[in-house]
């Protein structure tokens, strides 16, 4: 006798029926999330249109802090920063790198703000991140005349620095590179005292000498 396959392919239709509203429900769902997905990049990249100069500038600083140092406290470099706070693209460090390789004497910092791809003032706030010092912004600082007076334009325009003020018996001294040892040894010799080093973009501190040196 022949067997009855009616009820199985009823039962196999009926399952292939399900498979495919599944199929369905799937790809509608994938385009929801998808739907979602490019309404959180457009939100976001109206967020950052939106944000003042400043606001950019502050929210970048906040990651670069976050991002200065990996999860065993190991001091990441300068292109790891940038990138791990999503400031720049691995591309863009590895183009920036292959033209360092070609002038050795060059920082990196130089040819990545040369190439557009960072700020100077980006470029200060991973130095002061990577050093563990204040980062400053020097509009916002007020600068004593006592600091000023301690320290030559000669030697500020010299070392490319700002003194700011005095405190604890410490020279605070507005550096973009706060690793130059021969500055800072300089500087505590004209001034009398240590030197107690910040961070602040080299536009700043050049604007700066010649503003409050010049009305000096």
């Amino acid at each position: 006798p022949v067997a009855d396959t009616s009820e199985l392919e009823r039962a196999l239709e009926e399952a292939r029926r399900q498979c495919q509203g599944e199929a369905a429900a799937r790809a509608e769902l994938r385009g929801q999330v998808d739907m979602l997905r490019e309404e959180l990049i457009r939100l976001r990249e109206e967020a950052v249109g939106a944000a003042t100069p400043v606001q950019r500038s502050r929210e970048h600083h906040q990651r670069i802090i976050q991002a200065a140092f990996d999860s065993r406290g190991r001091k990441r470099m300068m292109g790891e920063i940038l990138v791990s706070a999503g400031i720049i693209e691995l591309d863009q460090l590895e183009e920036a790198l292959d033209e360092q390789r070609g002038t050795r004497q060059r920082r990196l910092g130089a040819v990545l703000v040369e190439k557009g791809f960072v700020t100077e003032e980006t470029v200060a706030q991973v130095l002061a991140a990577q050093l563990n010092l204040p980062f400053v912004r020097l509009e916002n600082e007020h600068v004593e005349n006592g600091a000023l007076k301690s320290i030559s334009e000669n030697l500020a325009v010299h070392h490319q620095c700002l003194p700011l003020r005095v405190r604890n018996n410490h020279l605070i001294v507005a550096m973009s590179n706060p690793l130059d040892l021969i500055a800072l040894e300089d500087l505590e010799l004209a001034g009398g005292m240590p030197v107690q080093p910040v961070v602040a973009a080299a536009a700043e501190i050049a604007a700066g000498i010649s503003r409050y040196y010049g009305d000096s």
